[in-house]
């Protein structure tokens, strides 16, 4: 998957699942694919979820 040079590649989990985190501290965007490369959701990330996504790798909240 191309991706900006600010872009950091971190494993973690979406729903549950095991996902790769496509995330851009320059933009604070999150795209989510599936182990596989197959996209499943992406948007801009709030502050708290930047937090649990860069020490955890999930998104927080569930």
């Amino acid at each position: 998957m191309p991706t900006a040079p600010t872009t950091q590649v971190i494993r973690g989990t979406y729903h549950g699942q095991d996902v790769i985190h496509y995330y851009d501290p320059a933009t604070g965007l999150n795209v989510m694919t599936d182990l596989n490369g197959t996209f499943l959701s992406g948007w801009k990330l709030s502050p708290e979820q930047i937090q649990h996504l860069t020490t955890t790798g999930s998104l927080g909240g569930g």
